[in-house]
């Protein structure tokens, strides 16, 4: 999977997603197919015919391994802090398997782990049991910050972050 890197606050930032992996099968499918569409379309109704078809592949392949995205993401994470990345930020996590996982390669590094946890209004979980997955999450764990944000405010969510790195990382060192 391919990070979204960023500067923000003078911090080197890649912007990771699990349903990146999902992302990328689609697209070698597609090319395979010649079906000439992008898997990363902005396109809504695009996004919505995908959105399915990504859920039952994510499913399929969690049915396969519960574990696949949060391993194959913790591993691309690793690289990256090792490598060149003051912070890693996972805009997708809606499984607890996912968030054990992220944590744990945090704390096995050293690292700092936050979790913020961002509603976004008018973007609802994809299906019953993402929703279902998300509140479980939510019982079980304790983020370090809720955000609220319409959806597609992009510009929320970039606030959204400075604010955290400033409150939470200027003073931390470590990853």
């Amino acid at each position: 999977a391919e990070a979204s890197t960023r500067n923000i606050l003078d911090r080197e930032t890649d912007i990771y997603k699990f349903a990146e992996a999902l992302r990328e099968a689609l697209a070698s499918a597609f090319a395979v197919l010649r079906i000439e569409r992008s898997v990363w379309t902005e396109i809504k109704e695009e996004k919505d015919k995908l959105r399915p078809l990504m859920c039952e592949l994510g499913d399929y392949a969690r049915d396969y391994d519960i574990d696949v995205f949060a391993n194959f993401l913790a591993d691309e994470i690793e690289t990256s802090l090792i490598a060149f990345t003051d912070v890693a930020f996972v805009t997708d996590l809606r499984y607890h398997n996912e968030y054990l996982i992220l944590k744990a390669l945090a704390h096995r590094r050293g690292w700092d782990f936050h979790w913020v946890h961002i509603v976004k209004e008018g973007n609802p979980p994809a299906n019953e049991k993402e929703r279902v997955s998300v509140n479980s999450l939510l019982d079980k764990e304790v983020p370090t910050c809720v955000y609220r944000a319409k959806g597609g405010d992009t510009h929320t969510l970039e606030s959204c972050a400075k604010d955290f790195v400033r409150t939470y990382l200027t003073t931390s060192t470590s990853k």
